[in-house]
């Protein structure tokens, strides 16, 4: 068995109203995510203050502005480009959806990584669904494009992750890809969402 000793950094956007599910998904994380390793949370939020930030030390407050819709969701990578030297230190890096809450205990040997270099989720919509139902990006002016027919599993932008050096160079692909599409007026069907499926498709 792999000894568990890694240092995990936790991504969080909470920018706007969202910075109302912080303490929740804190101190649940801290109560039952991956106790042998040590965690650090990076959030991204445009309030004053947050809660614990001057009490724990494993809090880093980052300055963001609120894009709003679909902005905050749509340049997350671009986020995390942005302090990819911070994060570079990391072993693992995770990015959950503000409204997260760990309830149960989750262990290193359940969650993390060894043999792939990324993790991903598959949505609870399209489980076992057939691939012309998966809310795919199809048109081709998208860099997102999966053509149609093509596809097989269709994952949630709500939870991703990997080892350090795998996800920087994803979040730095998507990040080029999404602001390439921007340039030209595309926005993919579901966002980053959109971008992160063909990424694990291709």
């Amino acid at each position: 068995m792999v000894e568990r000793h890694e240092k995990v950094a936790i991504l969080y956007i909470c920018t706007g109203k969202y910075v109302a599910f912080w303490e929740d998904f804190y101190k649940s994380f801290e109560k039952n995510f991956l106790k042998k390793s040590h965690v650090e949370y990076f959030v991204f939020t445009d309030a004053d203050s947050l809660y614990g930030e001057k009490e724990y030390d494993n809090i880093h407050r980052i300055e963001q502005g609120n894009l709003g819709w679909p902005g905050n969701t749509l340049f997350r990578f671009r986020m995390f480009v942005s302090i990819k030297e911070r994060l570079a230190d990391f072993d693992y890096l995770f990015f959950l959806n503000a409204n997260t809450v760990c309830t149960e205990q989750v262990t290193e040997e359940e969650f993390l990584p060894v043999e792939e270099d990324l993790l991903v989720v598959q949505h609870p919509g399209y489980y076992h669904s057939f691939v012309w139902r998966m809310p795919y990006e199809r048109r081709k002016i998208s860099s997102a494009r999966i053509p149609r027919g093509k596809g097989k599993d269709y994952v949630y932008g709500a939870v991703n992750g990997g080892k350090a050096t795998a996800f920087l160079e994803m979040a730095r692909k998507l990040d080029e890809e999404i602001g390439q599409d921007y340039e030209k007026g595309v926005i993919a069907k579901w966002h980053d969402e959109s971008h992160l499926n063909h990424y694990v498709w291709v």
